[in-house]
């Protein structure tokens, strides 16, 4: 075992340790690179872009509202579909975070879609939600409480991300998306089908030219 010395309180200090303790070697790295992407992403937050959206699904179920609005009322055509399409897709991380805590996904989902067809305007980083110059409803910010079992301010309960990361991971999905949708014809080659060739495990070779 090791021996570890513990100074706190002390004046100034320049230096901090997070001591981290798990029952196997496994979880203690697993904890260790999670505690350093967070770190990382707190890093990165104030040496660049200090901007952040509230968390906990609320800024993926406030643009799903919007998309889907302005998929009825400005769109028209191929482009109405796809706006919904979106729109729907952006509400599986907050269903995704129902899952991961046991919440009935139905009802929460409810409850967070009727609290954000209230949301007339856009939140700002002064947790306002305005549309023009009239001040609208502040449920903008609604997102899972999984602690409540229910939903929340998430913006009031200091559940934040950095808008750069959201924005990145959100065109980081619609690149891929695009991509996949882009694919239109998969040729399999007819040996690869072979009965034979699947239980032993061997692949047909390539014929050269």
């Amino acid at each position: 075992e090791e021996r570890l010395n513990l100074m706190r309180k002390c004046p100034n200090p320049l230096v901090s340790t997070i001591v981290l303790r798990g029952g196997s070697e496994q979880f203690i790295a697993e904890s260790e690179r999670s505690l350093h992407d967070a770190l990382m992403v707190v890093r990165r937050l104030l040496l660049s872009t200090p901007q952040v959206v509230a968390g906990a699904g609320s800024i993926e179920a406030l643009v799903s509202a919007q998309m889907k609005r302005w998929a009825l009322t400005k769109a028209a055509g191929k482009e109405q579909l796809i706006m919904e399409a979106y729109a729907k897709a952006l509400e599986v991380i907050p269903r995704q975070l129902c899952h991961n805590a046991g919440l009935d996904a139905t009802l929460v989902m409810a409850q967070l879609r009727q609290a954000h067809a209230s949301t007339t305007g856009i939140c700002n980083e002064k947790e306002v939600c305005e549309l023009g110059d009239a001040a609208a409803s502040n449920n903008c910010w609604m997102g899972i409480d999984t602690n409540r079992d229910g939903i929340c301010d998430a913006y009031e309960a200091g559940i934040w991300e950095p808008l750069q990361n959201k924005i990145n991971s959100w065109m980081a999905a619609t690149e891929a998306a695009c991509l996949i949708l882009s694919i239109d014809e998969t040729i399999i080659s007819p040996r690869s089908q072979d009965p034979a060739l699947q239980q032993t495990g061997q692949l047909p070779a390539m014929g050269g030219g």
